[in-house]
């Protein structure tokens, strides 16, 4: 997944700086191959995006899927954004819903190339934002069971 974050995803995408960030909290946790890998990956200019990259493919596991880490990240993504949204009685004006709203709907319209079955997913143009969250909770149990499933196909 960090390979994916890396390369860049639906617009979003990890500086060098957060790699390596994230390479160090790792060292220990891998293989003693993937860690040593890890170890030259934390000691990389962030400058050098070749041997940044070049240490991330090798760390990444065998067969590496890119359709099912693409699917891990854009589901963590999610769950963060909705983390974040808070429920309709905490919103102060009819602002603040739209926000949340279009937060939830641009994160699909971003994804949407990426990955099929991303607009099925899209909230309806003024549907209540408690409707929303159930329905992108829903997807995200759905998501998180497939995932771990191994199943294959978009929901």
């Amino acid at each position: 997944m960090i390979l994916i974050a890396w390369q860049g995803f639906a617009n979003h995408k990890m500086s060098a700086e957060q790699v390596i960030s994230y390479a160090l909290d790792q060292i220990g946790q891998g293989t003693p191959e993937q860690d040593e890998i890890a170890a030259f990956l934390v000691n990389t200019n962030p400058l050098d995006w070749q041997t940044l990259n070049r240490h991330l493919e090798q760390i990444a596991e065998e067969p590496f899927d890119r359709i099912t880490a693409l699917r891990k990240w854009r589901l963590a993504e999610l769950k963060d954004l909705v983390d974040k949204l808070r429920l309709p009685d905490d919103y102060e004006d009819e602002d603040e819903l739209w926000t949340a709203f279009y937060a939830i709907s641009d994160f699909w319209v971003a994804y949407r190339n990426e990955l099929p079955g991303s607009e099925e997913v899209l909230p309806e143009y003024g549907e209540p934002i408690s409707e929303m969250l159930l329905e992108q909770q829903a997807w995200i149990k759905r998501e998180e069971i497939a995932l771990r499933d191994g199943a294959g196909v978009e929901h």
